[in-house]
């Protein structure tokens, strides 16, 4: 279960108040009313098992005009995941959003969310293995560079002092605060293709004060806007091609 805020509204988030003040307010509100409304309605179904009935998957599915653009990228995603399995998640997208593309497509560049599971919130940039590995890949741009690899660990720690975690989806927790260039650089040649994922997340538990109804917005958001700039470093240009802020 997905939401999309359009990639309008993101490039107005990312301006922040350099935008004018009514588009801001606006593509802050719409941000707000999505996050809000993910939460009160799995606050409203907390006795429902963890997966979606039928009729709530069919109507409420993910809609690919938002998940990627023609040059694949993905501009950002807020979430709802239901523990479905992979198998089931590409049944999904053949089934209701995907009839001609390969599931893999969601997964091919950077992604920016918010994500609610049966327990617990989550923050996240996540990588895909197309975009780690594949065509004019991240990996093979920040290895060939020693300033492109200092750049992205001096991101990658900045995110860690504000409790963020950096792990594949084979690892319980990851690497934090306490991790040495060294684990940081070993992490990133390490990823392999096989494993599917590399990302960075910050977790809350469902109890946890900061994200309770009064707050969950005003946290989200700025852990989100803490993200920005590790999403600006990873983004792909119409070619698919590294493109650096700073370049």
């Amino acid at each position: 279960m997905c939401v999309y805020v359009k990639p309008r509204e993101l490039a107005v988030l990312k301006m922040g108040r350099r935008a004018s003040t009514a588009d801001y307010e606006g593509a802050i509100n719409v941000l707000q009313e999505k996050v809000l409304a993910i939460h009160g309605f799995v606050s409203k179904q907390a006795d429902w098992p963890a997966y979606l009935r039928p009729h709530w998957q069919s109507s409420r599915m993910i809609s690919h005009r938002f998940v990627t653009n023609h040059a694949g990228r993905t501009e950002l995603q807020l979430e709802l995941s239901y523990g479905k399995t992979e198998d089931e998640l590409r049944q999904l997208l053949r089934n209701f959003a995907f009839p001609s593309v390969g599931a893999h497509t969601f997964w091919q560049s950077a992604l920016l969310g918010i994500r609610l599971t049966c327990t617990h919130w989550q923050v996240l940039f996540s990588l895909g293995e197309r975009a780690w590995f594949e065509s004019s890949n991240l990996r093979n741009k920040v290895m060939a560079s020693r300033a492109n690899e200092i750049m992205l660990i001096n991101l990658l720690r900045d995110l860690f002092s504000h409790g963020f975690w950096l792990k594949d989806n084979f690892q319980a927790r990851g690497i934090g605060e306490d991790a040495s260039k060294a684990e940081i650089i070993w992490l990133l040649r390490s990823f392999q293709s096989a494993t599917g994922q590399l990302y960075l997340c910050k977790s809350y538990s469902h109890t946890d004060r900061a994200v309770s109804q009064t707050r969950i917005f005003q946290e989200l958001y700025s852990q989100l806007q803490l993200l920005l700039p590790l999403y600006e470093y990873v983004r792909w240009s119409p070619a698919n091609d590294f493109v650096s802020p700073w370049s």
